[in-house]
């Protein structure tokens, strides 16, 4: 008997039902599933990038902080190794210091009892002189006098100058003796690391701070809520390198990973609000219905769409994310566990003179420079062991130039993907060539710009070495001025000043490339005459030495007469080692100002 005609209805809608949920059912889980995928992907890059963040302006701000602090011990050295500490000598010191190192708002140096003794600017906001006042109560003052080490403080209120809160950074400054004589101190506005910290946030809620060991805001990125500032203090603790938790600040749930700033033992916190997180995530489910609605239309077409937007979101972050890598301003680049490099950001390729495509695939020993090669197996070797290394290493670039990077790497371990190495650096060849041009500032008589009393040691045991192991003979030449005092008392220090400059000037336009002229101090300099060879020689050199007082010497365009008396000892006819030989000379100077005309006493004039 055949069906009736409502049987065959419910037969069909029961049908329609069974096809239409075994067509629903695999498009349901599929799109539950690429929802899932979607949110995990976003998810990681999200954590990946609060990491990233945090570990990038910590590196800004370490390698600024360090870079600063040599700066201030450099000029410490200068001043231990100055003849005297009067506040003209201080001051000319900061002065020639502060045009080398514009990001401090001010330097100065204090005494061991606390009182500023030369800074630069010379007055204060005021107006009123700085040398003179006290800054013994002043914690940036207290602990490096206390501990003997470099200190930078917490942020505190400050005194003018162009900013309300700076920082201070702090080292012991030694005396000859050896004792801590006092501190050399710069202060620094802290709107600069809000600089530093745009280049490293993204857009999304994404906010990054720089706090100090109490806590307190030294920089956040620039339109952060000054409520969001206040929520962070004294209610947080720092997260392990690369982990990244879920915090509470003011109530609202957070995303946050942090690192440590080694010098100043300053923090970083990079954090995402959870409601942004979550609303990300419901996101992802409504494109799910979305996709689930338009299966029962089409299936083929909502399935590719829910691909299409699966895939969008990563591909952005991947986008995003080279475009951050390409447009840094230091070298980012990957490299395997044997040193084979693997990509290369544009700027990582300049710093070697090479487009990014003709350096991937090389290894790094065929980059280092090659007297450091021996030291690319020890660096491999503490990346495999420690999971992360840092350093300075020494490039050679396409063209033949040495250049210096300081760099900080770690060994990633990715699910899926074969172990690798991130890397970044920054080029600081001329950050240290001028450093050690600012060293070579404290071997050198801040005056004159001859060789102060250390580098002449030096050089004179140098030079007797040589001669004990040669056979040479070393000339000692010790030269005073005889009226530098009625010059100074006569037409005042400043033409005083002059003429030594000056007497300098002659002195090593008249010696060899191999000697050294040197200011003792006062008004008496010495001359080291290596590998004179007979003693005629010597009565030669010495002759024309004593030339340099013929003609006048020009003060404020008018000429002006001075003499000197010299004294000459040889070694080893006179004397055996340095400091007998330096006596001898000095006493045949004083011979030369009471008579003339002894064979080796001289006198011009």
């Amino acid at each position: 008997m055949p069906p009736s005609p409502a049987r065959k209805l419910s037969l069909r809608a029961w049908l329609f039902v069974g096809f239409a949920g075994l067509s629903t059912l695999p498009l349901l889980a599929l799109s539950i599933g690429l929802a899932e995928l979607n949110w995990r992907g976003r998810a990681e890059v999200a954590r990946a990038r609060l990491v990233g963040d945090a570990q990038a302006v910590v590196l800004a701000v370490d390698t600024d902080l360090d870079h600063l602090q040599k700066s201030l011990r450099s000029l410490a050295a200068a001043l231990e190794q100055a003849e005297q500490a009067d506040p003209a000598t201080v001051n000319r010191l900061l002065a020639r210091y502060h045009s080398h190192y514009p990001d401090f708002l001010t330097m100065l140096v204090a005494d061991r009892e606390g009182r500023i003794s030369g800074s630069d600017p010379e007055r204060g906001a005021d107006g009123a002189p700085m040398v003179g006042r006290s800054i013994a109560d002043r914690e940036y003052y207290r602990r490096p006098m206390a501990t003997g080490e470099t200190f930078v403080s917490d942020v505190f209120q400050g005194r003018g100058f162009g900013s309300d809160l700076i920082i201070a950074l702090s080292v012991p400054w030694p005396s000859a003796g050896g004792e801590v004589a006092g501190i050399v101190q710069g202060s620094l506005d802290l709107t600069r690391y809000g600089s530093i910290l745009e280049p490293h946030v993204g857009p999304h809620g994404t906010e990054v701070f720089i706090l100090d060991r109490t806590g307190r805001v030294v920089a956040a990125r620039s339109g952060t809520p000054v409520k969001s500032m206040d929520l962070l203090v004294g209610n947080w603790s720092p997260t392990s390198p690369g982990e990244v938790v879920v915090r509470s600040f003011g109530g609202e749930d957070y995303l946050v990973a942090s690192s440590r700033v080694e010098v100043s033992g300053w923090s970083v916190l990079a954090r995402r609000p959870m409601a942004l997180v979550a609303r990300e995530r419901r996101l992802s489910y409504r494109l799910a219905a979305g996709a689930i609605v338009l299966a029962l239309v089409l299936a083929s077409v909502v399935a590719w769409a829910a691909s299409e937007r699966a895939a969008r979101p990563l591909l952005a972050s991947e986008r995003r994310y080279r475009d951050l890598v390409e447009q840094s301003f230091g070298l980012v680049c990957t490299h395997d566990l044997d040193g084979t490099i693997l990509s290369v950001n544009p700027e990582g390729a300049r710093a070697f003179g090479l487009p990014p495509e003709a350096v991937v695939g090389r290894n790094l020993g065929d980059i280092v420079h090659p007297e450091t090669r021996a030291a690319l197996a020890d660096y491999l070797h503490r990346i495999r062991e420690g999971g992360s290394a840092e350093g300075l290493m020494r490039v050679v670039t396409a063209t033949g130039e040495e250049r210096i990077l300081m760099y900080r790497n770690r060994l990633v371990e990715s699910e899926g993907l074969p172990p690798h190495v991130i890397g970044s650096a920054i080029d600081v060849t001329d950050r240290r060539r001028r450093e050690e041009r600012l060293a070579d500032l404290a071997l050198r008589d801040p005056l004159t710009g001859v060789a102060n009393r250390a580098l002449f040691q030096d050089r004179l045991h140098q030079a007797l070495e040589r001669a004990r192991r040669y056979g040479h003979r070393v000339a000692l030449v010790y030269l005073d001025l005889d009226n530098l005092k009625q010059i100074n008392d006569r037409r005042g220090h400043t033409a005083g000043d002059a003429v030594l400059r000056q007497v300098a000037g002659r002195l090593e336009a008249q010696v060899r490339r191999v000697d050294t002229v040197a200011r003792l101090g006062g008004d008496e300099f010495v001359v080291v005459l290596p590998e004179v060879g007979r003693q005629e020689n010597a009565q030669q050199l010495t002759q024309a030495i004593r030339g340099i007082f013929e003609a006048p010497f020009e003060v404020e365009g008018s000429p002006l007469r001075a003499t000197g008396s010299l004294g000459l000892a040889l070694f080893p006819d006179d004397a055996e080692n340095a400091e007998t030989l330096l006596a001898a000379a000095d006493e045949r100077m004083y011979a030369a100002k009471r008579r003339s005309g002894g064979r080796w006493r001289l006198r011009a004039g």
